[in-house]
């Protein structure tokens, strides 16, 4: 009962702290996505960093639901890359994947997906969007720029809900 005070209360105030989390959750929940996916592939994946250096851009301008797609793709194409001998090994291969995400990313165009069934979504995703923006599909579908300005920002300083600002 208290949690629920202090979030009507300080809901406004929590907007810049809530921004930078939603980023923060959105780039872990991609990287889990992309180990799930490089899992059952061929390559061995060691380019973590290069890879949240070209995905941190990415949410600004596209849904979580299109980088998936586009990760999804950048695996396969190594993957195929590797088993025709494109590469000098899976680690090579592994490491090709950010700059096929960037390739994949200028070419896509933008598709909507829904989450995959049983992928379980992170705690303080369902927290930020079920709790408090009352949001429980969040920005999975919308960039995460356009998400935070136009229905985080209503529903946190109580002008709209959720549903009424993704109508708008």
């Amino acid at each position: 009962m208290l949690i629920a005070y202090d979030l009507e209360k300080n809901k406004a105030e929590l907007e810049p702290v809530l921004k930078a989390l939603i980023y923060e959750v959105a780039e872990e929940e991609l990287m889990e996505y992309l180990s799930y996916r490089v899992e059952n592939a061929s390559a061995v994946f060691k380019a973590e960093r290069a890879t949240r250096e070209v995905l941190r851009p990415l949410l600004a301008s596209s849904s979580v639901s299109n980088i998936f797609s586009i990760i999804w793709k950048a695996v396969k194409q190594a993957d195929k890359s590797f088993e025709k001998g494109v590469f000098k090994g899976a680690t090579h291969a592994g490491n090709w994947i950010p700059s096929a995400i960037v390739r994949i990313a200028e070419e896509e165009k933008q598709y909507e997906y829904d989450r995959l069934k049983g992928y379980k979504i992170c705690q303080i995703s369902e927290v930020i969007y079920s709790l408090i923006l009352d949001d429980p599909d969040g920005s999975f579908k919308i960039p995460l720029s356009r998400y935070t300005a136009e229905v985080m920002r209503p529903v946190l300083e109580g002008i709209s809900s959720a549903k009424d600002a993704k109508i708008a």
